[in-house]
């Protein structure tokens, strides 16, 4: 059966890095299946010298990986045939979905952060909550609306600034939202094709 390898399992090698070290594989096995096979006839004949006979030499050690992605078939002279039989697979469809997600939603904390920084966030909306609550007490100690003459020029000024960086992180918020829907609509076959269309803030 051919050994089936995820793209992932094989670290920082390529699938042409992997393939080299199979290659690499087949032929120290065999050398050493070939040795083993002179040793045997060594053995098999009584008249040889003790001291003449070759002895089993221990095969280094390989990867996992890589000794799995070899079919070792028997011969009729007793040796043994190494061919490389494997295939690199890909994550399953769900993976994939799921880094996109996570690769639309980094994408988006990073344009939502250059609108506004995240330590400033909660501080924001707290002075905008406590302009509001101003608001509120003129508006009920003048019994009339709060115009942006009655305010006072730095909270007016925050006001518009607030509103418009608010308008920025919903516009990215929008925009990374759809981007989730596509993906969600996504299947095996249009999955590798899909790009992410990148956000402005």
């Amino acid at each position: 059966m051919t050994y089936q390898i995820s793209i992932e399992a094989l670290g920082n090698l390529t699938p042409e890095g992997f393939a080299a070290a199979v290659q690499q594989r087949i032929e120290t096995l065999r050398e050493y299946d070939e040795h083993d096979a002179v040793v045997r006839a060594h053995a098999a004949d009584a008249d040889m010298p003790a001291a003449e006979r070759w002895v089993t030499l221990a095969v280094p050690q390989a990867p996992a990986e890589v000794d799995a992605a070899i079919r070792r078939t028997p011969r009729e002279d007793d040796t043994t045939e190494f061919t490389a039989d494997y295939e690199i697979v890909g994550p399953p469809f769900e993976t994939k979905k799921s880094r996109l997600f996570q690769r639309v939603s980094e994408a988006e904390g990073v344009a939502i952060n250059g609108v506004v920084p995240p330590g400033k966030v909660r501080a924001f909306q707290f002075r905008e909550i406590d302009i509001r609550k101003a608001d509120q007490v003129r508006r009920d100690s003048e019994v009339a609306s709060v115009t942006k003459s009655s305010r006072p020029a730095a909270d007016q000024h925050f006001l518009d600034e607030q509103a418009s960086r608010e308008d920025c992180r919903n516009e990215i918020m929008r925009h990374a939202a759809q981007l989730h829907s596509d993906i969600e609509d996504l299947t095996p076959e249009t999955i590798d094709a899909w790009e992410m269309t990148p956000f402005h803030g």
